[in-house]
């Protein structure tokens, strides 16, 4: 109750001092990153825009990159809950903020799916590229399936242990460890055999439009291979410096955009899509086509070059069996009913 001014009136009520508490050092990770991987969905949206645009692939492969940007876009969701939990709905609730919100697993699980799925579409890319070699697609699927077992294992840990301080754990620690490991090595083979492959296209070519079109994939390829391979060694790094402070949740709100982001970005790439050129595509085979008009030179007509990334067997017109690594040159008549060369 009040007490009484001096001039009769009642006095206000004493003002409740809330002291200024910087939680920022407990959230400061899940806030950048959230901020980060949102930015990093409208890049994945913009690529997907284009793809949707300009590709001529099979239903399959259009599917898959519909599936991932809708479980990219998931992620983001599911970061917006766990965000809104830990800052809006209990704010000031200090203890909360110690906890693994299930939003975050969920976001997690969707994040483990996307690198998963992106690791086994470029193990059957470099399938096509060498079908007779089962090695190394073999050792991309196994890796790839060693490390989503990993973080299966990690993710079903934190349900049954969700507090931030859990995450020094021996088993998390090894799983995350184990899991990050099997990505480096998934990646890191793709990569390498997707490169190699595409700079001996290059080298062996005497077409300088196709030289350009290949040295541009490689080029898209590199820097895939080490975006997805930085971020991950620097997650890594920073996760095992101290799992607790939460300051690698930038880096791994960022995974599942960054594999999204470069594989689509690698099918966009594909010069032509609208011209029937198809590289990366659901095909049989990596393949690569340059269109254009045919050039008629005196009477010998010279139609457009045909190149083949795999390694592949074709009929030519005399039946016999050929083996195509880069280049196809194929015979043409000319108007002597001759075999010229084009």
């Amino acid at each position: 109750m009040s007490t009484p001014s001096p001039s009769g009136a009642p006095s206000a009520p004493p003002l409740l001092i809330i002291p200024d508490i910087n939680i920022s050092k407990g959230v400061d990770g899940i806030f950048v990153g959230y901020v980060l991987s949102t930015i990093l969905l409208g890049v994945t949206i913009l690529q997907a825009w284009n793809y949707a645009h300009n590709n001529r692939d099979s239903w399959k492969l259009r599917s898959l990159v519909a599936l991932l940007v809708s479980l990219d876009i998931g992620s983001t969701v599911s970061s917006s809950i766990f965000i809104h939990k830990y800052l809006i709905e209990h704010f000031g609730n200090f203890l909360l903020l110690s906890t693994v919100n299930h939003g975050f697993l969920v976001e997690f699980i969707i994040t483990v799916v996307v690198i998963f799925l992106v690791q086994l579409f470029f193990a059957s890319r470099v399938h096509m590229l060498m079908p007779k070699n089962y090695i190394l697609p073999g050792l991309i699927v196994l890796t790839a399936v060693l490390g989503f077992g990993a973080s299966i294992y990690t993710i079903v840990d934190q349900f049954r242990h969700n507090n931030v301080s859990d995450l020094d754990l021996a088993g998390i620690r090894i799983s995350v460890g184990f899991d990050q490991v099997m990505i480096l090595f998934s990646d890191g083979i793709a990569t390498v055999v997707l490169c190699w492959h595409f700079a001996k296209a290059s080298a062996q070519s005497r077409v300088k439009g196709t030289v350009a079109i290949l040295q541009n994939l490689l080029a898209y390829t590199v820097t895939r291979g080490l975006l997805v391979t930085l971020t991950d060694v620097v997650f890594m790094i920073m996760f095992f410096i101290n799992r607790t402070n939460l300051d690698w949740m930038p880096l791994h709100l960022s995974l599942s955009k960054l594999y999204v982001i470069t594989m689509i970005a690698l099918l966009n790439a594909r010069p032509g899509n609208k011209r029937n050129n198809t590289v990366l595509s659901e095909m049989n085979s990596f393949h690569l086509s340059t269109t254009g008009p045919t050039n008629t030179i005196g009477s010998t007509t010279r139609r457009p070059q045909e190149f083949s990334l795999p390694s592949k067997e074709f009929s030519d017109s005399s039946n016999e069996r050929k083996d195509v690594l880069i280049t196809e040159e194929r015979a043409v008549y000319d108007d002597s009913h001759k075999f010229s060369a084009v």
